[in-house]
């Protein structure tokens, strides 16, 4: 992960919209500590689990489709009503898919991934309004299916194997092998890495197994911020992340900031250092977390809290 790092901290020396203030992170690791914030344990409700290379082959097409359930304002949101609940967002993608499996679809056959309809797709994901980007997670689905079949003899543990429980290696694997995983940006002429979706699912894989089985990692501390809508709309309510006047004014409208576009890049990059500081101001204080369970932290009080403002809203596939 130092290609995201570093990289990142490039971004973060040039960054003339996003800026990240030391003192607001004090301020909020006291609070941190006074109320013992912890990381949330795996939802075993919302996702499918059998404790075997199935449920490893969920969590890839659980995280190849993990990103966008945001739509224009004037769309109804997306939602899925399961019983008596109703779940939205990145929990209404899981449960869909953990619903599906009952109903019957073959969602961990890689061939039949490979081939899945827009038919299918749109019965799997059928709920209150549409999940977005329907056409591209539909493509997403077939490059997973066929991939998988070509390479790996259908199965996603074969990837892993490979890794040999270095939890940087599937990362890279998955973006060498997956093109759809390949996470990066363009910023003032170089290449830089967030690699959201892949580290995300290397973290998912560590912690639906309880860090065995298909989810045994050496080096899992390794993994950075994942990089996405939620966590800098959290830093920014608790004035960790300071956006330029512009920026502020063209999120607090809903303006598209386009994918790419240096304002983005840096809304990413300081996310990233943002939590990267908060572990080592907690550190200081004698708490020990990793940068997954401060992102685990930080994401579930965004689901929590009233927030100040909207997320920024990009249309992207990375998150």
């Amino acid at each position: 992960m130092e290609k995201v790092l570093k990289t990142t901290t490039f971004v973060l020396k040039n960054s003339k919209a996003v800026k990240i203030d030391q003192k607001a992170i004090e301020k909020l690791v006291k609070i941190w500590k006074k109320e013992k914030f912890a990381p949330l344990p795996w939802n075993f409700e919302i996702h499918f689990f059998d404790d075997t290379e199935n449920s490893a082959q969920f969590i890839l097409i659980l995280d190849a489709l993990n990103f966008c359930f945001w739509s224009k304002e004037k769309k109804k949101k997306w939602k899925v009503r399961v019983g008596k609940k109703v779940f939205q967002g990145y929990e209404a993608l899981a449960i869909s898919l953990k619903e599906a499996l009952k109903k019957g679809y073959p969602l961990l056959d890689a061939k039949y991934l490979a081939q899945i309809s827009l038919k299918d797709l749109e019965e799997i994901f059928k709920g209150e309004g549409k999940i977005p980007l329907i056409e591209k997670r539909q493509k997403i689905l077939k490059e997973v299916g066929n991939v998988l079949q070509k390479k790996f003899e259908g199965k996603f543990s074969h990837l892993i194997k490979k890794s040999k429980k270095d939890a940087e290696k599937l990362v890279f694997l998955l973006v060498k092998n997956f093109p759809s995983f390949e996470d990066k940006r363009n910023y003032l002429g170089k290449e830089i890495y967030f690699f959201k979706r892949a580290q995300i699912l290397v973290a998912d894989l560590y912690l639906s197994f309880g860090g065995k089985n298909w989810g045994e990692f050496f080096n899992i501390e390794k993994l950075t911020a994942f990089a996405d809508y939620k966590l800098p709309q959290v830093l920014h309510h608790f004035g960790i992340l300071i956006y330029e006047k512009k920026l502020l004014e063209k999120i607090k409208k809903k303006l598209l900031i386009k994918e790419g576009s240096p304002e983005e890049v840096e809304i990413r990059a300081a996310t990233v250092w943002a939590v990267e500081l908060i572990k080592e101001s907690l550190k200081r204080e004698g708490l020990n977390f990793r940068s997954f369970e401060v992102d685990n932290v930080l994401w579930n009080l965004g689901q929590k809290i009233k927030l100040k403002y909207p997320h920024h809203f990009t249309l992207t596939t990375s998150y």
